[in-house]
């Protein structure tokens, strides 16, 4: 049987004020086992996209807000 390996994920770094940037990231690594369609493979790895574009964005916004009161 023919595993499928597909990679996707995030990254975002942004300047905060008087810190170093900040980057956040997140890789996803989705093993298929071969009997999947090309569709629901695409479909699978868009979905793992847009979970890791938001982990990202939420965890930034975390890391954001802590430096701020930090300060």
């Amino acid at each position: 049987m023919v595993k499928i390996t597909k990679t996707t994920g995030y990254s975002r770094k942004v300047q905060a004020d008087r810190f170093e940037p900040v980057e956040v990231h997140e890789t996803v690594t989705l093993e298929f086992d071969g009997s999947d369609s090309p569709d629901e493979i695409e479909q699978a790895v868009e979905e793992a996209f847009w979970e890791s574009r938001a982990n990202v964005e939420r965890r930034l916004a975390e890391v954001l807000t802590e430096l701020k009161t930090e300060e």
